[in-house]
């Protein structure tokens, strides 16, 4: 039996780049607090922007 299908879901990119961002801070330690704030950043627009939409 197939899985239902699920209405087009859009990803949110700002999500994923906060994402990327997120774990190469945790990796590239030495510079990590610089890109770990754009994470930040892009994490709080992707909420907002995913919270306005519906979800």
């Amino acid at each position: 039996m197939n899985p239902p299908a699920l209405a087009s879901q859009q990803k949110c990119g700002l999500a994923v780049a906060s994402l990327v961002l997120g774990v190469a801070a945790i990796v590239l330690c030495p510079i990590g607090p610089l890109l770990a704030i754009p994470a930040v950043i892009c994490g709080h627009k992707a909420q907002s922007k995913i919270k306005n939409s519906g979800g």
